[in-house]
């Protein structure tokens, strides 16, 4: 992650609008290599991001059930489809088994408490309402079997569920009489069929930062500015381009883009700069995601500006003038954000912020209140020596289960070690946050990653489109 940055930022000086001829080679060739001096500066003196859970792979050490697919969110015509692989993690052969899902279809959350535990498989909550089983076939050691369970909307278990919210559902997988794992999930009931009534949606936004995941170089132009020199300012910017990974990483996400319309995207303007086409975007940032909470926690300009990297490189007057070069309109508009990056927000690097022209900045971690006693609106605006800036605040537990990080380590939330189970825990849990106060008005905010698969980001929107007690809004 900290390589990647350092070779985007290094962008920022390839990408930029150069004179029109260069008199020698070797003078932009210096130009580009004071800028990665430069940003090898930056790495080695901005502060050490606080340590994060690092996403939670998708097979666990020792767990041997594995949730491939469930049913986030059941209504009264969906029934409940679940795959899992069960996995033989022991010395020994196991012989055949049975799989049985089950849930307490009465149950109801009271706090947050009760339902972090439920993941950690340390609730109390008796689940006797069986949805479904499947066998299992014997297993040697290292072997694994990939299990169905499926149950359509009449089953009685299903059936008999009368009120909507999250609900406490466990898989368990027993041979020989002995239960060999367990593990602990959730399926939300929205109120569809069930008499009971209606209260407010919950806003939610949903937002997808777009950043190259990589640059690489053009070493034949890189050649020629050596060797000729005389290349215009457009060749120049061709030196450092978005590796080939990207190509079909982005053909992806702009799949999953069309089928969203309301996923947020929130573009690197020296991205869509670098795009033969460049996709259609809500917001952008600062180029090349300057990181300004390193460079303010830093606090020497100097060093930056020894190394020709300027303030005027990354404001936001420079961010619009990138993004109306990438679309060819000098007269294009585009709301700026400033991302945050490897540091705090803090009341220095809000000032810088404002300074550099941002009215609004993205607190992607270490901004909520954590003992805050319900999820409110992530919005607060903050004075600065600089003047009043907005910051909009993930919610972190929302956020860091659609980036792939389980609500506890390892395997203590036993459910979460796979995309299907962590959709499931973030369905539920925002059901609780919109029932917690169902008639109060919050907006809250959800940071995906740089890099999120899309995969996992047309699942997880596909999610919350069928959760009637969320509304989707924009960074509006």
């Amino acid at each position: 992650m900290v390589v990647r940055k350092e070779t985007q930022q290094t962008g920022v000086k390839v990408n930029q609008p150069a004179q029109r001829n260069v008199p020698h080679g070797m003078r932009a060739l210096s130009a580009i290599l004071a800028m990665v001096m430069t940003m090898a500066l930056m790495l080695l003196y901005a502060p050490v991001p606080k340590a994060e859970a690092e996403e939670t792979q998708e097979s666990q050490s020792g767990t041997m059930l594995s949730i491939d697919s469930s049913t986030a969110v059941l209504t009264d015509t969906s029934g409940y489809h679940l795959s899992a692989t069960v996995t033989n993690t022991t010395d020994q052969e196991i012989p055949s088994g049975t799989l049985t899902l089950a849930m307490n279809a009465f149950y109801t959350f009271v706090s947050r408490n009760d339902i972090q535990e439920w993941s950690e498989g340390i609730g109390q909550i008796p689940t006797p309402n069986i949805v479904g089983q499947s066998e299992v076939p014997a297993l040697q050691p290292g072997a694994s079997a990939n299990v169905h369970i499926d149950a359509d909307s009449n089953q009685e278990t299903l059936a008999s569920v009368n009120s909507w919210g999250p609900k406490p559902v466990t898989l368990s997988y027993g041979a020989n009489g002995v239960q060999q794992d367990e593990a602990h999930t959730f399926a939300t009931r929205t109120g569809a069929g069930i008499n009971t009534p209606d209260t407010p949606a919950m806003n939610i936004t949903i937002v997808q930062p777009l950043e190259a995941q990589g640059w690489t170089t053009d070493n034949t132009m890189l050649e020629q500015l050596v060797n000729k020199g005389g290349v215009t300012s457009a060749e120049l910017s061709k030196i450092a381009v978005p590796g080939k990974e990207d190509e079909a990483r982005l053909k992806s996400l702009e799949q999953t883009f069309t089928k969203h319309d309301k996923l947020q995207v929130v573009a690197d303007p020296t991205y869509l700069k670098a795009m033969p086409m460049p996709t259609q975007v809500d917001g952008i940032t600062q180029p090349a995601l300057f990181d300004i909470t390193a460079y303010s926690a830093l606090n020497d300009s100097k060093t930056y500006d020894s190394a020709g990297v300027g303030t005027s490189q990354w404001n936001a007057e420079q961010a619009l003038k990138n993004y109306q070069s990438a679309l060819g309109d000098p007269n294009a508009s585009m709301t700026t954000y400033a991302w945050q990056g490897t540091g705090n927000w803090t009341a220095d690097a809000l000032a810088k912020a404002k300074q550099q022209g941002y009215d609004t900045v993205i607190a992607t971690h270490d901004f909520e209140e954590d003992d805050a006693a319900t999820a409110e609106t992530g919005k607060t605006v903050v004075t600065t020596d600089a003047g009043d800036i907005t910051v909009l605040t993930a919610q972190s537990v929302l956020s860091n289960l659609a980036q792939g990080k389980a609500t506890s380590a390892d395997a203590e939330a036993d459910g979460e070690g796979t995309t299907a189970g962590r959709l499931a825990r973030f369905v539920a849990q925002s059901a609780f946050y919109q029932m917690e106060q169902p008639y109060s008005e919050r907006n809250l905010l959800v940071c995906l990653n740089g890099n999120s698969d899309p995969a996992v980001v047309d699942a997880l929107m596909t999610d919350v489109e069928q959760s009637p007690w969320l509304n989707i809004t924009d960074l509006n």
